[in-house]
């Protein structure tokens, strides 16, 4: 692929260096590769998902901390409807902190469920050569913050919407004092 300064693949985050696990493996893997990849202070977390793939190298499905946390604490964030509380669901919030003992319990019990009973669908995918501008329009569109990339087929990897934001906003700044504006 050339390089031209307009295409998604220039800025995507190659598979090999974006967080991924196969269908099969344990959620408490997913939470140590999350985990495991954090700022120096290791107060935030530089990915908020997962890509799962098959046994094969193809893209089955993303798993979200929310999908996580969601899987570890389902009497307490499940959506489904049975609730663990009764009365005023603005009360909720304030009465979650009685289920800390279960909670944790709950928790180290689904550690070795597999992720993909706990993944979403594969995101639309996006072809690399696309330009910056319209991976950024899908992702509005979709809600989406994090876009799978592809080659004619094959998983290249990632393209986040802050990427996209870090790549696309110094073309929206104003030039300091001085500064020059950058080409397009």
């Amino acid at each position: 692929m050339k390089k031209d300064g307009n295409a998604v693949f220039e800025i995507v985050i190659p598979l090999d260096q974006y967080p991924h696990l196969y269908e099969h493996e344990p959620l408490g893997d997913a939470v140590a590769k999350l985990l495991g990849q954090c700022s120096d202070d290791g107060c935030h977390l530089h990915y908020d998902e997962l890509f799962i793939l098959d046994s094969e190298n193809c893209l089955v499905g993303h798993l979200s901390i929310r999908d996580i946390l969601i899987s570890f604490f389902p009497s307490l964030l499940s959506q489904g409807s049975s609730s663990v509380y009764a009365g005023k669901k603005e009360q909720l919030t304030d009465l979650a902190i009685l289920l800390v003992g279960t909670s944790d319990r709950e928790c180290q019990r689904q550690v070795d469920h597999r992720v993909g009973d706990y993944m979403t669908r594969p995101h639309r995918v996006v072809e690399g050569r696309i330009h910056p501008l319209q991976a950024l329009e899908i992702m509005i569109k979709d809600k989406e913050t994090t876009l799978p990339v592809v080659d004619r087929g094959m998983l290249l990897g990632a393209v986040r919407m802050m990427d996209l934001f870090r790549y696309l906003g110094p073309r929206c700044t104003l030039p300091t004092t001085g500064e020059q504006q950058p080409e397009s």
